[in-house]
């Protein structure tokens, strides 16, 4: 019995030396075939499992356990809150979010614009060489828009087709084209032509490279930035006073790779968690920066943050300042509907007449308009009209009713929240004014009805 138990023993032990041997022969055979690279364990490791396979089976024949011999798995490290993301995007409202961030080398994106592109004229930019830089124009009432450039060596303007069209969420339109920079100190003539009511017309801008030096820092060249409220602003027309590598300065108006930085922080997750007895809360959120190319410009004074981005994994050199829009354009009164005009008993040629005033302004919405109307006997011009009119005689309705003398000239204001004022004259049209709409006199009927055609239906 001892005998057959030895014999089976060294039958193993013969089986895993030449399980081992086996083993080595396909462990070099793989190490030629992958060219070095260790694919399995080791044959050392093989050998050891092999006599660890043998030892157990000895163990349970004779009854007993004996540790695993075999290689370890490697554990699962724990798990770490995700880093703090920062996307390039150019979010704007009710439109899809795009990124425009004119890398270096390659050619931008589109930009998504709100509501309304607003006028947006062709001006000089400054970019490093060999960047693609996207030129954007719009104007009202404009189409058939050509893109050029100036061909130094043949001395003419040559077609760039690398060009497209921009729309808002109102369906206005506008254009752009890809220019790629020249290498310093050369300089590229940009030029622009389109149809306007007017005929044809054109643009000129240029590109400019700019050192080849690297930005480290900027800051507002002017401390802040004033504009017109409501107007569409591009970053790049704000003027910087850039500082480079090698601490020169120098102050741009048209740096390309400018944005306006907004950041939102979102809660991703939350849990609690004891330590040492106190029980506290986790959160994990995420760091979300927007950079836009344009923006509007809001009422009153704000703080901005501006980035320069000249290409993806860059560093993003930072300033902050305030915008301050000021509202210095006045409403626009695009219709006088007169709704009734009533003699005024007791009177010579005296009326009342009641009006309904339709006007828009860039700032103050339509509900928060003003009017008033106006009356006066003297030969006043129409910008003396509104300190002629009393605090109390502006109403915030549309709808006014007013007595008229007859044979005086009347004038119809209305202001917006900044106190800017239009005045309409009523009987004559002001410069770009329609005339107002006057009621029709009825004409006399002199002639009879014709029976033309007569039809019997029968059941």
């Amino acid at each position: 019995m001892k005998k057959a138990k030895l014999f089976k023993i060294i039958i193993l032990i013969l089986s895993a030396v030449l399980f081992a041997a086996a083993a080595v022969w396909l462990q070099k055979s793989g190490r030629a075939g992958s060219g070095g690279r260790n694919a399995g364990n080791s044959p050392e490791d093989a050998l050891q499992a092999a006599l660890g396979e043998a030892a157990k089976e000895e163990q349970e024949s004779l009854g007993t356990a004996v540790p695993d011999l075999a290689m370890p798995q490697a554990t699962a490290a724990p798990e770490q809150e995700p880093e703090t993301q920062q996307p390039l995007d150019t979010e704007t409202s009710g439109m899809n979010d795009t990124s425009e961030s004119g890398r270096n080398g390659g050619e931008p994106a589109d930009v998504s614009f709100p509501e309304n592109i607003g006028d947006i004229p062709l001006h000089d930019l400054y970019a490093a060489s060999g960047q693609t830089v996207r030129f954007y124009i719009s104007h009202p009432d404009t189409a058939g828009y050509t893109w050029e450039y100036y061909d130094m060596e043949l001395r003419q303007w040559r077609l760039n087709e690398h060009a497209g069209e921009i729309r808002d969420a109102a369906g206005h339109t506008g254009s752009y084209a890809d220019f790629e920079t020249p290498e310093s100190p050369a300089e590229l003539m940009v030029r622009c032509s389109y149809e306007t009511t007017g005929g044809r017309a054109s643009e000129i801008a240029v590109l400019k490279p700019l050192p080849e030096k690297g930005i480290k820092a900027l800051a507002l060249a002017d401390g802040g930035i004033t504009a017109e409220a409501g107007k569409y602003l591009a970053a790049c027309e704000i003027k910087v006073e850039v500082t480079y590598d090698d601490n020169t300065s120098d102050v741009i108006e048209g740096l390309y790779g400018l944005y306006f930085m907004e950041s939102e922080v979102e809660e991703q997750s939350s849990e609690f968690v004891s330590v040492d007895g106190v029980l506290t809360e986790r959160k994990e959120q995420t760091c979300l920066n927007y950079f836009r190319q344009y923006r509007t410009v809001p009422a009153g004074e704000e703080n901005i943050i501006l980035a320069y981005i000249p290409e993806e994994g860059s560093s993003q050199p930072q300033t902050t300042g305030t915008i301050t829009g000021e509202d210095r354009e006045p409403p626009e009164i695009s219709m006088v509907d007169i709704l009734s005009k009533e003699s005024i008993p007791d009177t010579q040629g005296d009326i009342s007449v009641t009006i309904l005033i339709t006007a828009d302004d860039n700032v103050t919405p339509y509900p928060r308009l003003q009017y008033a109307v106006v009356q006066t006997d003297r030969d006043a011009a129409e910008d003396e009209i509104p300190s002629l009119t009393a605090e109390e005689d502006w109403s915030s309705h549309p709808k006014a009713v007013a007595a008229l003398k007859s044979g005086i000239p009347w004038f119809i204001c209305c202001r917006d929240e900044a106190g800017n004022t239009a005045v309409y004259k009523c009987g004559e049209a002001a410069e770009g004014q329609t005339a107002l709409a006057e009621e029709p006199e009825p004409e006399s009927d002199m002639q009879a009805p014709v029976i033309r055609n007569i039809y019997v239906e029968a059941d």
